[in-house]
């Protein structure tokens, strides 16, 4: 039963905005703080009269501070500008997820390339080296792609997946899928009322549909109508053409059926009658219910042989037009592709609605709604009002400007609050101030007012640094994110006290550019750099690098050389004992000796001594430290400047001057320099080892894992990769046989056992040497009783069967150095990443910002070791940037750099 509707004559109001109440509730006040001397509390009172117009004045203020925030926020139609800058991102920007699964990288390929119909995305899992992360991708084109453009094609998803594959995932290779052309044959009776050309029309297009099921491209208006939500309908990694529901995307089906088919056709409006169905497959007939299509096809509905469907109407033969029936199946084609092909355009106002609204701030002071007799209206006093008259006119004006400026301050603090909330570091102000500007003759009550005069009284009790982190950490945690104020002090502060505001600015500064960049962070989450794009591009970085490097404030994040900073740097090493390096000593004040060593100057330059290229790091550390630097007395008119690399060694003279505060300037710039130089070459490189694998391996030997999974049997010969497969599955059948078993002692004493064929063909080789000859008789009795249970069980013997390429320069490293394994490059010798405090920080950020599945190796290197890393990177960037790189200098490089990577001091 429906209620009936109604409005209430007495409305539930908040205290704010009823104006009774607060009428009362000021009654109220007034008689517990004057009700002793002020007992007439009726309307006619001039007290009565102010309270009910601050009363009335409140009930403005708060039906202002009752709107909505996002009218508050978008008064002036600045959409975007005030959406980007109060991290209030649009549901098309902050919704949508770099791909992550199969089905992500479906909708990828099919919406961004239009010459492709559908895609596939399937795991190598049979992979020549034993390695995952790789993927293949199966697309099938649209039937006006010529086969003179399947390169391009080929090349463009190459180019898609690079640019948004994930960390330690690669693309092993694109197949474009070959259309096998089905022709199909029957005796259909139609309805009396049927067309023929167009029941056949429908017939193509239901057949066709079957066997290549249309991808359905989805309009916003569409999913909102079905009632999904927007997070839903942005859960997409692309929709530039409109929005795929997963659900909606088939399986690749590679089996069809004539019974199904037979169905279909029955289902169509207007066929009364299906006789005679024949299915062929390549012009060959087809017998049996299956129609299986060969890997690497598609099945094609071939219309163009459409000759043995025959139609009849009531029995009697129908004579159709064979080219109107294929012109309305391709009318009918062109219609869902035109439906495909429309641009996707979002507009924000489809969230917020666009409304006018005036100035927040602007409202009429408390003295224009007092009646005119109280003369501090618009209109003021009469021309003939006394001295005494116009004094307390004054007065009251004066009284009253209290009420009025304080509501003036709370209308701008809403008025200015998408400043309040902005993520832009170059505006701190938390607090704001504005005059009464509709306050009559208010020049006479203040001298010289002035908007600013009143901003800067306001900043006096605001405590902008905390109030904007505080309001910072708000917008961060509205994204679930947490910026440790402590972690951020801890990372500057592991060298040097700074000031707590400036602490506080650069904390300000890395939250503000972490939210500004919070679409990418979040979005790309687990997107690595794109190999194929232009080296220039310092931005092509992956996206965890650009995350951690806000949250341990590594002020430059993008892909740059580490080393070149210190290219002006020129550094000689003298041998002990060399006549440029000498001792010398001097006096202090006090008499005291210092002794020193000193070389040779070269005008204009500063020159420090080190033992080693190794201790190099130790410069950087102690240098950027204003008290390792000495000022003493070398003569009357001169000073020398000392360096105390260390409290054992000698300090080292660098520079004489005339005047200590030439020396003081100097010993500044030095410092700044060097703090600088450590500033700049903060950073590190990223290296995927999936990127390393080797390409273009053609010989293979097998390994036979054993029940621990460690290395049992290794082969002896090398084959192709197929053959090798074949010769390990020999090896199974062969250990299961006792005669199959050859011992060797070999010059050590020791026995080793070599497995057979039936050929006496050697196969493999047991990887560890047993010591004596009964230990090989009972190696090899326990080794045909696993080969039996290995028998019974094929799945389990493939999986102990290991492929390794063979010679390829000179590797050193297992199959599982490329399995969800990538390294972080870092230079050792940066005073804050020599701090053990900050390693921890480094690897505790980076737990949180990768995928958890990945492991990460830490390589640390020295400046030389950083050179030569560098190079061999930009080399292998550049190579393998090329369409069709020279594989074995690829392998090559690619060996250099795992040599770089596999250094043994450094650790997991």
């Amino acid at each position: 039963m429906l209620e009936p509707k109604s409005i209430r004559r007495d409305p539930e109001l908040l205290t704010s905005l009823d104006y009774k109440a607060l009428r009362k509730e000021g009654i109220k006040y007034l008689q517990e703080l004057s009700g002793k001397i002020w007992t007439d509390f009726n309307e006619h009172d001039p007290g009565v009269t102010l309270l009910e117009q601050i009363c009335y004045a409140l009930t403005d203020v708060a039906y202002r501070t009752n709107i909505s925030i996002e009218k508050l926020l978008f008064y002036n139609d600045e959409y975007k500008s005030v959406s980007d800058s109060n991290a209030l991102f649009g549901p098309n920007e902050i919704f949508p997820c770099g791909p992550l699964t199969l089905t992500d990288y479906r909708i990828l390929v099919i919406d961004k390339i239009s010459a492709i119909n559908n895609a596939w995305l399937e795991p190598v899992e049979e992979n020549k080296l034993g390695l995952s992360g790789l993927y293949k991708v199966i697309v099938q084109v649209s039937n006006e792609t010529s086969e003179a453009d399947y390169g391009i094609i080929k090349e463009k998803v190459r180019k898609l997946f690079s640019a948004n594959r994930n960390l330690c995932e690669d693309i092993d290779d694109v197949q474009i899928l070959l259309p096998t052309p089905i022709n199909i044959g029957a005796k259909i009776d139609i309805k009396s009322d049927a067309v023929g050309e167009e029941v056949l029309s429908e017939l193509f297009y239901r057949l066709n549909n079957y066997f290549n099921p249309a991808v359905q491209f989805h309009t916003y208006e569409e999913l909102t109508e079905k009632g999904m939500h927007l997070e839903k309908i942005f859960e997409t990694p692309s929709f530039d053409h409109g929005f795929i529901i997963p659900s909606e995307l088939y399986l690749k089906n590679d089996e069809f059926y004539v019974t199904k088919i037979a169905e279909i056709i029955s289902s169509i409006p207007g066929i009364r009658n299906v006789e005679e169905l024949i299915i062929k497959k390549n012009g060959i007939k087809t017998y049996g219910n299956s129609l299986k299509i060969d890997p690497g096809y598609f099945a094609q509905l071939d219309i163009s042989h459409s000759e043995g469907i025959e139609i009849t109407k009531g029995g009697i033969s129908y004579d159709y037009e064979k080219s109107t029936a294929q012109h309305l199946f391709e009318v009918k084609l062109d219609k869902h592709k035109s439906a495909n092909n429309m641009k996707f355009k979002w507009q924000f106002d489809k969230v917020v609605k666009p409304f006018a609204f005036n100035q927040i701030s602007d409202f009429p002071s408390i003295q224009n709604t007092l009646p005119g007799l109280y003369g501090v209206g618009r209109y003021g006093l009469p021309e003939d009002a006394g001295e005494e008259r116009i004094a307390k006119a004054k007065q009251l004006k004066a009284y009253l400007l209290m009420f009025d400026q304080v509501l003036a301050n709370h209308l701008i603090q809403l008025q200015k609050i998408k400043d309040l909330f902005s993520i832009e570091d170059d505006g701190l102000h938390t607090y704001y101030g504005k005059l009464p500007m509709e306050f009559p003759d208010l020049e006479e009550l203040l001298e010289n007012p002035s908007n600013e005069k009143i901003q800067q009284l306001v900043v006096g009790f605001d405590d902008h640094l905390d109030r904007k982190n505080r309001i910072l950490d708000h917008l961060l945690a509205r994204f679930g994110e947490r910026f440790s104020d402590d972690l951020s002090i801890k990372v500057k502060n592991l060298f040097g006290d700074l000031p707590k505001e400036e602490v506080e600015q650069e904390v300000i500064r890395l939250k503000s550019g972490f939210l500004r960049n919070y679409i990418q962070i979040s979005r790309e989450r687990a997107r690595a750099f794109d190999y194929l794009k232009d080296s220039i591009d310092q931005e092509n970085i992956p996206t965890f690098k650009r995350r951690i490097s806000f949250l341990l404030n590594i002020r430059d994040h993008r892909q740059r050389s580490l080393i070149s900073h210190y290219s002006d740097m020129k550094i000689n090493i003298h041998e002990p004992g060399s006549k440029l390096v000498t001792d010398a000593k001097t006096e202090t004040d006090k008499g005291q000796e210092i002794h020193y060593r000193q070389t040779e100057e070269i005008e204009g330059k500063v020159t420090f001594l080190i033992r080693e290229r190794k201790t190099l790091e130790h410069l950087f550390l102690n240098g950027a430290n204003r008290a390792n630097y000495h000022i003493m007395p070398e003569t009357d008119s001169k000073y020398i400047v000392l360096f105390y690399r260390d409290k054992k060694d000698f300090p080292v003279k660098l520079f004489e001057v005339e005047t200590v505060e030439a020396a003081q300037k100097t010993i500044g710039k030095l410092v700044e320099w060097f703090n600088e130089t450590n500033v700049k070459t903060e950073g590190f490189h990223v290296m995927e080892h999936i990127l390393l694998r080797p390409y273009g391996v053609d010989e293979f030997h097998f390994q036979i894992l054993g029940r621990e999974d460690d290395v049992l049997f290794k082969s002896i010969i090398s084959h192709g990769y197929d053959e090798q497969k074949l010769v390990a599955e020999d090896a199974l059948l062969a250990g299961c046989d006792k005669a199959n078993y050859k011992r060797v002692q070999v010059k050590s004493g020791k026995h080793v056992i070599i497995l057979k064929d039936k050929h006496h063909r050697e196969l493999a080789r047991l990887e560890d040497e047993v010591v004596s000859e009964e230990g090989a008789a009972m190696k090899i009795d326990d080794l045909i009783k696993y080969f039996r249970e290995l028998e019974k069980d094929n799945t389990a013997f493939q999986k102990k069967i290991i492929m390794t390429p063979v010679k390829i320069e000179e590797r050193k490293v297992s199959k599982d150095f490329y399995n969800a394994k990538m390294s972080l490059v870092l230079p050792e010798w940066i005073p804050r990443f020599q701090n053990e405090e900050f390693r921890v920080l480094l690897n505790n950020s980076l737990r949180q910002s990768i995928p958890a599945h990945l492991s990460v190796k830490f390589i640390w290197l020295d400046m030389e070791g950083m050179r030569n890393f560098e190079v061999l990177q930009k080399q292998w960037l550049e190579l393998r940037r090329q369409p069709n790189f020279d594989w074995k200098k690829l392998n090559i490089l690619s060996a250099k750099l795992i040599n770089i990577l596999t250094i043994p001091k450094n650790g997991e």
